[in-house]
């Protein structure tokens, strides 16, 4: 794989999400690729080729910032490791402002799990943006709309039962319990397939 090639890829992760879990996956094989990684770049270069006029548009709005979030994970899909990817997607204007694909760093025992530690990512983004946005003088009054398909998550982020499944969660993922407390996201639930951020995993 030449520097051209892994050049392109990351600028289509910058500014393209649909991108964004493909590049992340075809990057690992950086070091030591495969036929099957080149045909997985040639599949992403016939995709560009078909979606070139295909391009994130903004609406201007009022000084308010009121964006929605969507985050989404599978569930121990690298056999190597066993460690999930965990990605979110922030839209405001009418388009992705903010997205992120990327293994999480460490072993959910659950899709629960797996699901609450990608909620935790897009959390940390969601206060970030809301900071930045309050510094610009833009209106941020109302708490954030998080968007995940799965009702465990959303049921452990809201509550403060400690069970089975999720005694062994760190205690740094309840950043999204404080969240939650703090009236600056409101969870709620979306399928799957509706969800945006599945692209992510």
């Amino acid at each position: 794989m030449d520097m051209y090639t892994v050049k392109l890829l990351v600028d289509c992760s910058i500014s393209a999400p649909d991108l964004a879990f493909i590049v992340s996956y075809l990057s690992k094989s950086c070091i030591a690729p495969t036929t099957a990684h080149w045909c997985g770049i040639k599949r992403v270069f016939r995709y560009l080729k078909q979606t070139i006029d295909y391009h994130l548009v903004y609406i201007k709005t009022d000084n308010v910032f009121n964006p929605i979030v969507f985050s989404d994970s599978d569930y121990a899909n690298d056999s190597s490791d066993s460690k999930s990817i965990g990605g979110f997607v922030v839209i405001a204007c009418n388009g992705a402002i903010s997205w992120r694909s990327r293994k999480q760093t460490v072993v959910a025992t659950c899709t629960m799990l797996a699901e609450y530690y990608s909620m935790y990512e897009a959390c940390k983004e969601i206060i970030w943006l809301r900071d930045i946005m309050t510094e610009l003088n833009l209106s941020v009054t109302q708490p954030t709309e998080l968007y995940c398909d799965n009702q465990g998550a959303i049921s452990l982020a809201k509550g403060n039962k400690i069970s089975e499944r999720s005694k062994h969660c760190r205690m740094r993922y309840h950043y999204v319990r404080e969240c939650v407390s703090k009236n600056e996201i409101t969870l709620s639930y979306i399928p799957t397939s509706v969800n945006p951020a599945d692209i992510m995993t």
